[in-house]
């Protein structure tokens, strides 16, 4: 790839990286990855899921100093919510931008600290998790400019040209890791409903 503009460009990426992001939340869950008798609380996390990770990106922004922009919008095959801020970004900025929603939603893993997550909790952070492929695919993508350079983020995309996310065996080396992560899964845990319609990953 030698122009990352659009996210509809790295749409397998993309897919693959959430698949890697859902099995490492859901190993750090202890693969209790779905909502036992809490059904309802469950939903509720993962309905807050889009607001408070696009609401994560605007704090960053504002705290720069930069207005914000939101919207919806699809690229290729996938539907989007973006934030977007309404000039360009220096690089070093951005990169917190980029990461903020990721690394914030893992304060709530200091709830376990004191007992289980709740429902809410858990599907909040592993939905947040498997959702921002985007957000790390871009942040890949950034590090690899220059220091100094500027940002123009579009919201479902880039102004300009970015470096490619993946360069090399960069891409290869991660659609081997998912193969692998797969089979491991496949091998030791099993999906399945029970009777409570509770959704688990359970290692044998």
């Amino acid at each position: 790839m030698k122009c990352f503009k659009s996210y509809s460009e790295v749409e397998a990426d993309a897919a693959v990286v959430s698949w890697l992001l859902f099995l490492y939340a859901a190993a750090v869950l202890g693969w209790q990855v779905g909502w036992g008798e809490e059904f309802l609380e469950y939903m509720a996390g993962m309905l807050a899921v889009i607001p408070l990770h696009e609401a994560v990106h605007a704090a960053v922004l504002l705290a720069f100093g930069y207005r914000v922009g939101f919207g919806f919008g699809r690229e290729g095959a996938l539907p989007v919510a973006y934030t977007r801020p309404a000039r360009p970004v220096e690089r070093e900025k951005y990169l917190v931008f980029a990461a903020a929603p990721l690394a914030a939603m893992h304060l709530l893993l200091v709830w376990s600290i004191f007992g289980p997550l709740p429902a809410w909790a858990r599907a909040l952070y592993l939905w947040n998790t498997a959702g921002s492929s985007g957000d790390v695919l871009a942040l890949l993508s950034t590090l690899r400019l220059p220091p100094g350079s500027m940002v123009r983020d579009r919201g479902p995309g880039f102004e300009e040209c970015m470096p490619d996310p993946l360069p090399g065996a960069w891409r290869w080396a991660l659609y081997v890791a998912a193969a692998a992560a797969t089979v491991y899964v496949l091998a030791h845990g099993v999906f399945h409903y029970e009777v409570d319609y509770a959704f688990n990953l359970a290692p044998y």
